[in-house]
């Protein structure tokens, strides 16, 4: 016995402090004048509240004044005496009915209104937590995201959010119901002390023995359920981008069996928790409606005036027609909390990290101006190492890129190449060492800085719409303008196959741009790279996946570029490197110039 007094007593301190702490963090994630509302929706519980109560302390007199011959000595029926001159039996019981009903239509219109209000205040906190998240994210450095696996980046974007949604609805929940419940056992207090004991210690011993043994596997089963939840997103997505080589492969059963393997675990917790959920519901029904019936039991055994605490019974079945479906839901609401606590943590974890960051990796607005680029860029003495490895994959290099120049990035794979572009643009922070543009560190202006380069990888990152989406991508369709859109066409020799289409620049290219060629997914992207007017072009081996023919011809594209804008051009080929100004060999963690 004292083994599980002690338990129950180290259960109890467990459920506080997961309590505190979860409003700790909800307290952090919710704005200002999302507390200024929740204080209001705390007033209309309250509110909410004293109506349940009315609701059932009214029904007391009536039961009384139906059986009681001494009924003008009753509170109630002094109270409709004293204001109405009324002192018959019919009349006084016509007089609480009509108030009953007045009461049980106020109390109905006001908490339809209460709960409306709830809900649309938890709905609006699951949008801004939305927004919240997603802006945690794109404001986190490129390095975030290379510790990062995308599926629960989206689950968390996704599906957290929805549950911060059942958190803050079932907190408020449990106020509300703990309060009505509280209203209630008061009331019950007043009607019969004894009964009340009996029912409270019935409910408290229950509810605390549930709680003992079913709080720790709710948990579980959340943590649980976000991991099999970022899976299940993780084998969709790998399925559907390897669609191609996974026909090829005949390697259909293997992804379709990866996936409803782990859709079955996944639906299983679910069970699991629905399981455990369900099963107070009817125990604490059962022992509170057998506390009551035994309680009436032992005055029908031992009390030959029993039938005068008939009144109280009817009062006491009432009230627990309410005070059930609020202990059940408490726990209910409980169990929610604890089973989407986890959800609540990731948001915590990512929302303050990107908080604490000192960056400028994001400004909402766009107000910046690009940085000024009029000599060149420089690396002097430049290493970089990524922060869970002693190895440097770049080693004090020194390299200059002077404005108006074609420079050329080359050496085997792995050694750095892409990672001395990633650095030149701003993705990667130096371990030691500074990227300077015509003297000023890069890091001050990171946003301004950007705005002077044209990205365009290996693969293109197209979205299904229209080729004029994809040029301006990022840009709102009203500020879209069309003389850039084939200006930027043009420079990318693809001018002509668009003026070809039967729809133009508002043909649909499919996703991933599946309807058009390579080449011509390439020159889509170095259109998009010129449509912002960058002063330099990176090429990260945009050419090495094409085969000759288009390469060549993307190649054209390119070097039409040459003389008027900076280009650094990453590149295994040494075909596609034939004119550039500058040659630098990256290997080994060291960079040096070949031409």
């Amino acid at each position: 016995m004292g083994y599980l007094s002690a338990k129950c007593k180290s259960n109890k301190e467990r459920i506080e402090k997961n309590m505190s702490n979860l409003i700790k963090k909800l307290s952090y994630l919710l704005e200002k004048k999302e507390k200024i509302k929740l204080i209001f929706i705390l007033i209309m519980i309250i509110g909410g509240s004293i109506a349940e109560l009315l609701g059932v302390a009214i029904l007391l007199p009536i039961v009384n004044l139906a059986i009681d011959d001494n009924y003008q000595e009753n509170m109630w029926c002094k109270i409709v005496i004293d204001y109405t001159g009324k002192n018959d039996r019919e009349s006084i019981l016509l007089i609480l009915i009509g108030i009953t009903v007045f009461i049980y239509i106020f109390k109905t219109i006001y908490l339809i209104c209460m709960h409306n209000t709830l809900y649309k205040f938890s709905a609006n906190v699951k949008s801004n937590m939305a927004r919240k998240l997603m802006t945690a994210y794109l404001k986190q450095p490129y390095k975030f995201f290379l510790n990062k696996n995308s599926s629960e980046l989206i689950r968390a974007v996704n599906q957290d959010t929805g549950q911060i949604y059942e958190i803050i609805l079932n907190v408020l929940n449990i106020i509300s119901n703990g309060l009505t419940a509280l209203s209630l056992i008061l009331t019950l207090f007043v009607t019969n002390v004894v009964m009340t004991l009996v029912v409270a210690a019935f409910l408290g011993i229950s509810a605390s023995i549930i709680l003992f043994f079913i709080q720790k596997k709710t948990r579980y089963y959340g943590r649980r359920n976000q991991q099999l939840s970022s899976s299940i997103l993780k084998y969709i997505q790998q399925s559907f981008e390897g669609i191609k080589e996974i026909k090829i492969l005949g390697n259909e059963k293997f992804f379709i069996d990866q996936y409803i393997e782990t859709y079955m675990d996944h639906a299983e917790t679910g069970r699991k928790y629905n399981l455990s959920g369900m099963i107070p519901k009817y125990l604490i029904e059962t022992v509170c409606i057998v506390g009551i019936m035994l309680y009436f039991g032992f005055n029908i055994a031992f009390n030959p005036n029993y039938l005068e605490i008939v009144p109280q019974l009817t009062v006491f079945v009432a009230a627990s027609t309410k005070l059930i479906p609020s202990v059940n839901s408490l726990y209910t609401y409980f169990n929610t909390i604890m089973y989407h606590k986890a959800a609540i943590d990731v948001i915590y974890d990512d929302v303050k990290e990107a908080d604490e960051l000192n960056t400028v990796e994001l400004l909402l607005d766009g107000s910046y101006e690009k940085m000024k680029f009029n000599e060149e860029v420089s690396l002097s003495n430049l290493t970089f190492k990524y922060d869970k490895t002693e190895r440097k994959i770049l080693d004090k290099i020194s390299m200059v890129v002077p404005k108006g120049k074609s420079i050329a990035l080359i050496g085997p794979s792995g050694e750095g190449k892409t990672t001395t572009a990633d650095i030149i643009l701003g993705l990667l922070i130096p371990t030691e060492g500074k990227v300077l543009v015509d003297g000023v560190d890069i890091q001050t202006n990171l946003p301004g800085w950007r705005r002077q380069i044209g990205y365009i990888p290996q693969s293109i990152y197209l979205i299904d719409d229209s080729i004029k989406n994809n040029i301006a991508l990022g840009v709102p369709e009203k500020d879209i303008k069309i003389e850039k859109i084939m200006s930027a066409l043009k420079e990318a020799q693809l001018l002509e196959f668009v003026q070809g289409l039967e729809n133009g620049i508002e043909t649909k290219i499919g996703e991933r741009g599946t309807r058009i060629s390579g080449g011509q997914r390439q020159r889509i992207g170095i259109a998009r790279a010129l449509y912002h007017n960058p002063e330099i072009l990176v090429f990260d081996e945009a050419t090495s996946a094409l085969d000759t023919k288009t390469e060549k011809e993307v190649m054209n594209a390119i070097e039409g570029l040459q003389g008027t804008k900076t280009i650094i051009m990453i590149a295994h080929r040494l075909s596609t490197i034939e004119k550039c100004d500058i040659v630098y060999k990256v290997e080994k963690g060291s960079v040096s110039q070949e031409r």
